[in-house]
């Protein structure tokens, strides 16, 4: 069993656990549909769930359990990482606005922004990057790096240079999760890895609109920052709801 497999199959046992009603989406659901298998050339796993479902004391709960095995975590309002050796899960809060699902976070559309958003990131979660350096491949050193010159800073001053980040993202504009609600309306199951999962009713036209009309086609160069599932803003992602 595969690292990638084995947190998939944790992730069931403690959602099902808690009686959460989950779903695969993004890449998962892709290689789901389309290979009936985790892509090989994958890392993270992305699972989708309702905001409201997860009150803070379950998703804390739901943290721990995950910490138990050995795993990192980062919690953050709108999403939780549950990140391994080289590996990790992302488990996604939709939240309902106008018929249309958001996870309001920041996604980089430009080099400046993806450079705002590590920063503000790494300022805002120093002790979580620190800890999980050396799972991102490539950029480990320059991580590592940042990391370290962000822990030796005091907090007020990280503080500070996370808020300056977040103010000229605002200003520069990012991209955030923007799905109409009808495709997480209806659910049926498919099995993957042994297990049967939830995926929406109508997957293939939620992934047709996703990765455009070729998804079927396989793509290792696909750019999450240019997904058909996110749309241009500006201010804070809480403002769009």
């Amino acid at each position: 069993m595969t690292p990638l497999t084995e947190l998939l199959l944790l992730a069931d046992q403690i959602l099902t656990k808690h009686k959460l009603l989950y779903w695969l989406d993004s890449g998962t659901l892709l290689g789901a549909i389309r290979n009936g298998e985790l892509l090989s050339w994958e890392h993270d796993i992305d699972l989708s769930l309702w905001r409201s479902d997860v009150s803070q004391e379950l998703e804390e709960t739901i943290a721990n359990e995950f910490e138990e095995k050995g795993y990192i975590i980062l919690r953050t309002p709108h999403y939780t990482t549950i990140m391994g050796k080289l590996v990790w899960l992302d488990l996604c809060y939709y939240t309902v606005k106008d018929y249309t699902a958001y996870i309001p976070v920041y996604v980089a559309n430009s080099k400046l922004s993806l450079f705002l958003h590590h920063i503000r990131e790494i300022a805002k979660y120093t002790e979580f990057y620190r800890k999980s350096e050396g799972v991102r491949g490539a950029r480990t050193s320059l991580l590592h790096l940042m990391c370290s010159l962000l822990l030796a800073m005091p907090s007020i001053i990280r503080q500070r240079i996370m808020s300056a980040s977040e103010y000229w993202l605002g200003k520069i504009g990012y991209n955030t999760w923007v799905v109409p609600v009808g495709y997480f309306k209806q659910f049926r199951q498919i099995e993957l890895c042994g297990v049967k999962f939830n995926i929406p009713l109508m997957a293939e036209g939620y992934l047709a609109w996703r990765y455009g009309l070729t998804w079927r086609k396989p793509n290792k160069n696909w750019d999450n920052n240019n997904d058909g599932g996110l749309t241009r803003v500006w201010g804070k992602p809480e403002d769009v709801l």
